[in-house]
Protein backbone atom coordinates (compact mmCIF):
# COMPACT_ATOMS: atom_id res chain seq x y z
CA UNK A 1 0.00 0.00 0.00
CA UNK A 2 1.37 3.59 -0.90
CA UNK A 3 0.78 6.05 1.40
CA UNK A 4 -0.34 8.21 -0.74
CA UNK A 5 -3.13 6.04 -1.94
CA UNK A 6 -4.13 5.55 2.19
CA UNK A 7 -4.10 9.24 2.64
CA UNK A 8 -6.16 10.12 -0.56
CA UNK A 9 -8.96 7.59 0.71
CA UNK A 10 -8.38 8.85 4.46
CA UNK A 11 -9.36 12.24 2.54
CA UNK A 12 -12.86 10.87 0.92
CA UNK A 13 -13.63 9.18 4.65
CA UNK A 14 -12.94 12.89 6.08
CA UNK A 15 -15.37 14.62 3.45
CA UNK A 16 -17.80 11.82 3.38
CA UNK A 17 -18.21 12.11 7.34
CA UNK A 18 -18.72 15.87 6.79
CA UNK A 19 -21.86 14.85 3.80
CA UNK A 20 -25.19 14.39 4.27
CA UNK A 21 -24.14 11.05 3.49
CA UNK A 22 -22.23 10.84 6.24
CA UNK A 23 -24.28 12.35 8.54
CA UNK A 24 -27.18 9.98 7.76
CA UNK A 25 -24.90 7.18 8.16
CA UNK A 26 -23.39 8.69 11.81
CA UNK A 27 -27.10 8.83 12.76
CA UNK A 28 -28.15 4.55 11.61
CA UNK A 29 -24.82 3.42 13.37
CA UNK A 30 -24.14 5.82 16.08
CA UNK A 31 -20.77 5.03 17.56
CA UNK A 32 -19.68 2.23 15.48
CA UNK A 33 -20.04 4.68 12.21
CA UNK A 34 -16.14 5.72 12.89
CA UNK A 35 -14.76 2.54 13.24
CA UNK A 36 -16.36 0.58 10.27
CA UNK A 37 -15.45 3.46 7.98
CA UNK A 38 -11.72 2.91 9.33
CA UNK A 39 -12.32 -0.54 8.22
CA UNK A 40 -13.72 0.37 4.86
CA UNK A 41 -10.72 2.48 4.23
CA UNK A 42 -8.40 0.37 5.20
CA UNK A 43 -9.52 -2.16 2.85
CA UNK A 44 -10.28 -0.09 -0.09
CA UNK A 45 -6.82 1.10 0.23
CA UNK A 46 -4.58 -1.83 1.63
CA UNK A 47 -6.94 -4.41 -0.23
CA UNK A 48 -8.24 -3.49 -3.20
CA UNK A 49 -4.84 -1.00 -3.71
CA UNK A 50 -6.73 1.43 -6.35
CA UNK A 51 -8.01 4.74 -5.87
CA UNK A 52 -11.50 5.90 -6.55
CA UNK A 53 -11.02 6.62 -10.31
CA UNK A 54 -10.12 3.07 -10.98
CA UNK A 55 -13.00 1.47 -8.91
CA UNK A 56 -15.05 -1.05 -11.56
CA UNK A 57 -18.32 -2.79 -10.74
CA UNK A 58 -15.52 -5.97 -10.63
CA UNK A 59 -13.41 -4.57 -7.98
CA UNK A 60 -16.35 -3.11 -5.94
CA UNK A 61 -17.98 -6.36 -5.76
CA UNK A 62 -14.08 -8.20 -4.56
CA UNK A 63 -14.43 -5.70 -1.81
CA UNK A 64 -17.67 -6.86 -0.56
CA UNK A 65 -17.37 -10.20 -0.90
CA UNK A 66 -13.66 -11.17 -0.01
CA UNK A 67 -11.69 -8.21 1.42
CA UNK A 68 -13.97 -7.11 4.06
CA UNK A 69 -15.38 -10.14 5.23
CA UNK A 70 -11.64 -11.09 6.04
CA UNK A 71 -11.04 -7.93 8.00
CA UNK A 72 -14.38 -8.20 9.87
CA UNK A 73 -14.64 -10.52 12.75
CA UNK A 74 -18.22 -10.72 12.43
CA UNK A 75 -19.32 -9.56 15.89
CA UNK A 76 -19.09 -6.12 14.93
CA UNK A 77 -22.56 -3.76 15.43
CA UNK A 78 -22.18 -2.33 12.14
CA UNK A 79 -21.92 -6.13 9.84
CA UNK A 80 -25.46 -5.82 8.29
CA UNK A 81 -24.95 -1.98 7.54
CA UNK A 82 -21.59 -2.87 6.04
CA UNK A 83 -23.05 -3.11 2.36
CA UNK A 84 -25.05 0.47 2.95
CA UNK A 85 -21.83 2.04 3.96
CA UNK A 86 -20.01 0.58 0.70
CA UNK A 87 -22.40 1.86 -1.48
CA UNK A 88 -22.92 5.69 0.27
CA UNK A 89 -19.26 5.79 0.99
CA UNK A 90 -18.08 4.92 -2.84
CA UNK A 91 -21.10 7.17 -4.49
CA UNK A 92 -19.45 9.91 -1.88
CA UNK A 93 -15.96 8.83 -3.16
CA UNK A 94 -16.52 8.83 -7.15
CA UNK A 95 -18.66 12.32 -6.75
CA UNK A 96 -15.47 13.46 -5.68
CA UNK A 97 -13.06 11.90 -7.69
CA UNK A 98 -15.14 11.16 -11.18
CA UNK A 99 -14.22 8.01 -12.73
CA UNK A 100 -16.83 4.83 -12.29
CA UNK A 101 -20.29 5.94 -13.12
CA UNK A 102 -22.83 5.66 -9.80
CA UNK A 103 -25.14 3.08 -11.60
CA UNK A 104 -22.02 0.66 -12.07
CA UNK A 105 -21.50 1.23 -7.87
CA UNK A 106 -24.90 0.70 -7.26
CA UNK A 107 -25.23 -2.23 -9.47
CA UNK A 108 -22.16 -3.90 -8.16
CA UNK A 109 -23.14 -3.37 -4.46
CA UNK A 110 -26.50 -5.08 -4.76
CA UNK A 111 -25.22 -8.04 -6.05
CA UNK A 112 -22.53 -8.54 -3.81
CA UNK A 113 -24.88 -8.35 -1.01
CA UNK A 114 -25.55 -12.13 -1.05
CA UNK A 115 -22.12 -12.66 -1.21
CA UNK A 116 -21.20 -10.34 1.46
CA UNK A 117 -23.74 -12.18 4.14
CA UNK A 118 -22.58 -15.35 2.97
CA UNK A 119 -18.81 -14.55 3.37
CA UNK A 120 -19.91 -13.45 6.94
CA UNK A 121 -21.82 -16.39 7.93
CA UNK A 122 -19.26 -18.76 6.51
CA UNK A 123 -17.15 -19.64 9.74
CA UNK A 124 -13.66 -20.24 7.45
CA UNK A 125 -13.48 -17.40 5.74
CA UNK A 126 -10.10 -16.19 5.22
CA UNK A 127 -9.21 -13.61 7.81
CA UNK A 128 -6.49 -10.85 7.81
CA UNK A 129 -4.49 -10.58 10.90
CA UNK A 130 -5.02 -7.26 13.00
CA UNK A 131 -2.15 -6.22 15.15
CA UNK A 132 -3.14 -7.99 18.14
CA UNK A 133 -2.79 -11.18 16.71
CA UNK A 134 0.64 -10.78 14.72
CA UNK A 135 3.72 -12.11 16.74
CA UNK A 136 6.27 -9.83 16.72
CA UNK A 137 10.00 -10.63 14.76
CA UNK A 138 12.27 -12.46 17.29
CA UNK A 139 16.13 -12.75 16.57
CA UNK A 140 16.65 -16.59 16.95
CA UNK A 141 19.77 -15.94 18.69
CA UNK A 142 21.89 -13.35 21.28
CA UNK A 143 22.23 -10.45 19.17
CA UNK A 144 26.52 -10.35 18.47
CA UNK A 145 27.73 -7.15 20.26
CA UNK A 146 31.00 -5.26 18.83
CA UNK A 147 33.24 -6.42 21.76
CA UNK A 148 31.72 -10.34 21.44
CA UNK A 149 34.16 -12.74 20.03
CA UNK A 150 33.85 -12.89 16.35
CA UNK A 151 31.40 -15.46 14.56
CA UNK A 152 33.81 -16.41 11.79
CA UNK A 153 36.17 -18.58 14.71
CA UNK A 154 39.40 -16.08 14.70
CA UNK A 155 39.51 -15.66 18.30
CA UNK A 156 39.51 -11.61 17.44
CA UNK A 157 36.68 -9.63 18.67
CA UNK A 158 34.11 -8.88 16.10
CA UNK A 159 35.19 -5.18 15.87
CA UNK A 160 38.58 -6.54 14.89
CA UNK A 161 37.23 -9.17 12.46
CA UNK A 162 34.49 -8.95 9.93
CA UNK A 163 32.68 -6.12 11.04
CA UNK A 164 35.57 -4.29 9.48
CA UNK A 165 34.77 -6.19 6.23
CA UNK A 166 31.07 -5.14 6.18
CA UNK A 167 32.36 -1.62 6.83
CA UNK A 168 33.05 0.33 3.58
Amino acid sequence: MSRELFDRWRLLAASFRDSDAGARASERLGAAAAPALEVLVAACADDLGVGPRDLDGERVRELLSRFLPARLGGGESYVVEMPDLVEEFLLHAVSEEPGVSPFEIVSAVTAARGDFEAAMADAGRERRGTAETRTPYKRPGAKLGRNDPCFCGSGRKYKACCAKLMDP
